[in-house]
């Protein structure tokens, strides 16, 4: 499955997920054959990518502001599902994300699927 992200993309209204937002800045976009997608991450956010299947995971991390975040992308339906965990969330030592930064990229997708 061929990808690439955009970033600051000015033709992001043409993503099939654009729900008319006005944005302060040009968002990134991730294209996934041929199909333009919004992400709600940031440019300077540490990205992995995981394809399994019709599904695009995309984790993303930013450890200077203490978020992580997953995007799955359904490439058959064309639907975007994403969740997004802060500081509260990873470094709570009781909550099932804690420690998440810490750990390999499959089992960051298995923990944030969680709160899909």
């Amino acid at each position: 499955m061929k990808y690439q992200f955009i970033l600051n993309d000015p033709d992001h209204k043409e993503a099939v997920n654009y729900d008319g937002t006005n944005f302060y800045n040009n968002p990134m976009t991730v294209v996934i054959e041929n199909i333009k997608y919004v992400l709600g991450i940031g440019h300077s956010d540490s990205k992995s990518v995981v394809i399994k299947d019709e599904y695009f995971y995309l984790v993303a991390e930013n450890t200077g502001l203490n978020y992580i975040s997953l995007t799955v992308i359904n490439t058959l339906e064309r639907t975007l599902k994403d969740v997004c965990l802060t500081d509260s969330d990873i470094n709570d030592p009781e909550a099932f994300s804690f420690d998440i930064l810490y750990k390999e990229t499959e089992e960051q997708i298995k923990i944030l699927s969680e709160y899909l």
